[in-house]
């Protein structure tokens, strides 16, 4: 049910801009997929910087107790 109103409006949304004109809607369409996969592309990196550490803890204490 989550998906199913988007697709609908989805699907509206690009009936009303095809009967306007096809050159437009599929420029408006082409912008439309272009934002949801620089997001999607976005939202991946965010989520490997969360998932990742930039230093290894292990590594991190090897290298304080090196400098001590």
């Amino acid at each position: 049910m989550n998906f199913f109103l988007p697709i609908l409006g989805s699907i509206l949304l690009s009936l009303i801009l095809f009967m306007i004109h096809p050159f437009v809607a599929a420029i408006v369409l082409s912008g439309i997929v272009v934002g949801c996969l620089l997001r999607g592309l976005y939202l991946l990196k965010e989520i490997h910087k969360k998932l990742i550490p930039k230093e290894d803890k292990v590594k991190a204490a090897v290298r304080r107790h090196l400098e001590e």
